[in-house]
């Protein structure tokens, strides 16, 4: 089994992950976007009988000058079903990482079956994580058959009040008005999340991304993100002023969204982490959008 640190063209991890259906954080651009704000990039392809096994995108963070963390995350990408094969690729990635001793690293896949971290000698760290996944290639009424009533009755609320839903301008000046929202909505609520700066890293990764706002009378009253690599797309940032709130706007964006996405080929939209103790109200709009739960099986080390 052979590990190739960063030889792998963008073309064909590209190629790979989206075949593959992989998260956002295994997306080139992901990537991209990490080591344009100062993170370090790895990526592995594991190759064993001239195959490719797996992809592994990894970000290394260095603590006290000689501790080196080696971040997996919602990976390895797997290009082969057989779990012996995938408990050696573990095993290959702890041995090879190109790094000093006093290192370790710390692997979440998007899987919830823990057999072959497990197997491979690693150690959960960090408790499952939970995320909200929309399956857009169903119909629009079995999506819309999905929502919990009280989400559609809220959809149907935003449908009266004569809201226009428009595909936003992309271009980084375009949106920077958004990023702003954000990172008041950061400070204020004093929540942790990606820097505001990630999507306009992320195009110039060459990641796309969409921005739906809700309008009334033309001036904007909500706005969502999406972040898009391959077949996939990933719920980004939102925000919404309390006019936006009191006609549930956020119900319709995100009901025209999934509909726009599903034309543009996007198969699954991840709404992202489901925190029911400090955001619950978000879990629970996440959930009745008729989004399905998907539990990883946390966080796992290895040294």
């Amino acid at each position: 089994m052979e590990l190739i640190w960063d030889g792998t063209p963008e073309r064909s991890w590209q190629r790979l992950t989206a075949r593959t259906g992989a998260a956002m954080q295994q997306d080139w651009a992901y990537g991209a976007a990490c080591a344009a704000l100062g993170s370090r990039v790895m990526r592995a392809e594991v190759v064993s009988d001239g195959r490719t096994r797996a992809l592994a995108q990894l970000v290394h963070r260095r603590f006290f000058g000689c501790l080196h963390a080696v971040v997996c995350t919602r990976g390895p990408v797997w290009l082969t079903d057989d779990g012996a094969e995938q408990v050696d690729v573990i095993r290959a990635l702890r041995r090879a990482l190109p790094l000093p001793w006093l290192r370790g690293l710390f692997v979440t896949p998007d899987t919830h079956d823990p057999t072959t971290l497990r197997s491979a000698g690693l150690d959960r760290v960090m408790t499952p994580y939970a995320t909200a996944v929309l399956d857009l290639t169903r119909p629009a009424e079995d999506l819309r058959a999905a929502m919990h009533q009280k989400w559609r009755n809220r959809l149907r609320q935003a449908e009266r009040a004569a809201l226009t839903v428009r595909r936003a301008d992309t271009k980084p000046e375009a949106y920077r008005w958004l990023m702003e929202q954000e990172a008041q909505q950061q400070r204020a609520k004093r929540y942790v999340a990606l820097p505001p700066t990630l999507p306009a890293a992320w195009q110039q990764g060459g990641g796309a991304l969409r921005v739906y706002t809700a309008e009334a009378a033309g001036t904007p009253i909500a706005a969502m993100m999406f972040l898009i690599h391959g077949r996939r797309a990933t719920y980004h940032i939102g925000w919404s002023h309390g006019s936006g709130k009191q006609v549930s706007a956020h119900n319709l964006i995100l009901w025209k969204a999934m509909r726009k996405l599903r034309r543009a080929g996007v198969e699954e939209l991840d709404l992202g982490g489901l925190n029911t103790e400090d955001a619950a109200g978000i879990a629970r709009f996440k959930l009745g959008s008729g989004a399905q739960l998907k539990t990883l099986c946390g966080t796992w080390f290895g040294r």
